[in-house]
């Protein structure tokens, strides 16, 4: 897979839209301008919105995956500085998969990894130096 960010087009935005994602969504009108997408499988990484500082870090994700909607909380975790590039930790806090997707688990958390080291920070894959995974 080669995912890579980009703006979402119109009519890609409609067909999300139409999916009625319900999840957090802190951030999710300001999300839908951007996505992490790999075209040649159909996969994309949308991130929905993170909490306030009372879950300091903590991000949400939908992960459209074989035409099912996965959801996703992570916590991310940096250092260093961002000129210099940082180095980010990802926690899995929850990983909702629908029993449609008849996929093993490990198969989507890499996936998943891919999608996120793509993401970087809020679409910037160029201010992480290494990105780690704790899942």
């Amino acid at each position: 897979m080669a995912f890579v960010n980009e703006l979402i087009a119109e009519e890609d935005r409609k067909r999300i839209e139409a999916l009625s994602i319900d999840y957090p969504s802190r951030g999710l009108p300001n999300s839908l301008y951007k996505w992490t997408v790999d075209r040649d499988s159909g996969t994309f990484l949308l991130w929905t919105g993170g909490t306030g500082p009372e879950s300091y870090n903590t991000e949400y994700f939908i992960l459209y995956w074989d035409n099912r909607i996965v959801k996703i909380k992570t916590r991310r975790n940096e250092d260093g500085e961002l000129r210099d590039g940082l180095v980010c930790l990802w926690e899995l806090l929850e990983l909702r998969i629908p029993s449609e997707i008849e996929v093993d688990r490990s198969i989507i958390l890499e996936v998943l990894k891919d999608a996120l080291r793509v993401f970087g920070v809020y679409f910037h894959p160029e201010a992480v130096r290494e990105a780690h995974f704790n899942f």
